[in-house]
């Protein structure tokens, strides 16, 4: 059996690996409008429910990252965020890479390659670094349409008679 990441749901959907194979080439086709509804057999949704596709042969455990959905996900890409800040704030202002961060951590050499016993530790640091980009790039796109609704409800005075 598949399973299926249905957004809003914190449990994997079980379906026949055949109709995984069929709602994945859906999923991944461009072409297909995020509304095209698909039949899962038990339950209905619209395509851009769907946030991942794992067949039979595909371990979800293998597949981890930080799913920004989850609040405890959240909260840890927070904390990572925090402690990457506060590395930043101790440092001399032209040293303030990520690369330079690692390299504190013990997962990168000086010159830029992993150090094989901390691999772990390296991707790791890598899934979190991924996940806090997302995460500051949503909060960028809220601020941005936060500021776009606050300009459509500005008003005029002097255009109303009084």
């Amino acid at each position: 059996m598949a399973r299926l990441k249905i957004r809003g749901q914190d449990n994997l959907l079980e379906v026949p690996n055949e109709l995984a194979k069929e709602i994945k080439k859906i999923v991944l086709d461009n072409s297909v409008p995020r509304t095209t509804p698909i039949d899962l057999k038990v339950m209905m949704v619209d395509k851009g429910a769907v946030s991942a596709v794992f067949l039979d042969n595909e371990r979800p455990e293998l597949l981890k990252y930080y799913d920004l959905s989850y609040p405890e996900h959240k909260q840890i890409i927070k904390d990572f965020e925090n402690e990457i800040n506060f590395w930043f704030g101790t440092q001399p202002d032209d040293k303030k890479t990520f690369n330079d961060y690692m390299v504190y951590q013990n997962c990168l050499t000086e010159n830029g390659s992993v150090i094989e016993r901390n691999i772990k530790l390296y991707e790791d640091f890598m899934k979190k670094w991924s996940a806090l980009q997302i995460l500051r790039f949503l909060r960028k796109k809220a601020q941005q349409h936060e500021a776009e609704a606050n300009q459509s409800l500005e008003i005029d005075v002097s255009s109303i008679p009084f």
